[in-house]
């Protein structure tokens, strides 16, 4: 990962909850979820936030387990995946994905 800020990080700088991203323990995690959950936006943006936490968490293993449950789970619009998918891909400096993920989508 480059030095630049990524989505998530300016996000989560809104939300005042940049201190616990990247989480380095349990401690850590609870109280990011906590920070997003309890901000005064809407439901569809603290979903999206935590989509792409969840895409984090999936990364390793590369099975999407944890993003798919969220989808499955929650009334997350398919655009803002589709949406959150392309940003998190583009963080990572993958364009290529990026633009297959967000064109594909038209």
């Amino acid at each position: 990962m480059s030095s630049l800020i990524n989505y998530l990080h300016r996000i989560l700088l809104i939300l005042s909850a940049a201190k616990y991203y990247p989480s380095k323990s349990n401690a850590e995690l609870r109280a990011l979820h906590k920070a997003v959950i309890d901000t005064n936006v809407a439901d569809h943006h603290k979903l999206s936030v935590l989509y792409y936490i969840l895409l984090d968490f999936d990364a390793p293993t590369k099975r999407r387990e944890y993003s798919t449950a969220l989808e499955k789970s929650s009334f997350l619009p398919q655009k803002y995946q589709i949406y959150i998918k392309g940003l998190w891909h583009l963080d990572r400096l993958e364009f290529e994905v990026s633009l297959q993920i967000s064109f594909n989508a038209l």
